[in-house]
């Protein structure tokens, strides 16, 4: 009896993850890398974890064709003539960012400055969306190529970027 247990702790031990404890590979090795935060960082440390090899394929900085945010806001083909490596793009659904800035125009539309450096104008004039320095306002995408500014309140005005 004594024999088939420690065939089976020899089995047991010479599986796949049964010595993460005692290792730097697998599901104890990757709990480090959770708390990574660049996209591409924590992929290679995922990686290395679980003792994939990187091919050029799959390198961390070719990995993500991903918008950045910085680019939020404007179009694929506005994207492409900025940076010529980006193909195919995937921009977020969503930014929040704090009002750095607010002006009004004459025609009583605004203009925000948010803290990213990007610039909005508001395409309608809607009097319940009112920004102040330091608010936190988000904007997301919505019907037809348009896009949302939503206010710390919750009203939705419809923006379009400038810078």
């Amino acid at each position: 009896m004594g024999f088939r247990w420690a065939a089976l702790f020899v089995l047991a031990s010479s599986l796949p993850g049964a010595s993460d404890a005692q290792s730097s590979t697998g599901p104890v090795a990757a709990q480090a890398c959770v708390s990574v935060v660049n996209a591409a960082e924590r992929l290679a440390c995922f990686d290395q974890a679980f003792g994939v090899a990187p091919s050029p394929s799959r390198s961390p900085t070719a990995a993500l064709p991903a918008v950045l945010a910085d680019d939020f806001g404007f179009t694929a083909a506005q994207i492409r003539s900025q940076n010529s490596e980006v193909a195919d793009v995937e921009a977020p659904a969503s930014i929040t960012s704090a009002v750095a800035a607010v002006e009004t125009r004459a025609s009583g539309k605004f203009v925000v400055s948010l803290a990213n450096g990007q610039v909005w104008r508001q395409v309608e004039v809607n009097e319940r969306a009112r920004l102040e320095k330091g608010d936190a306002v988000t904007i997301r995408k919505a019907a037809l190529s348009s896009y949302l500014l939503v206010t710390p309140n919750g009203v939705a005005t419809r923006v379009r970027r400038n810078r």
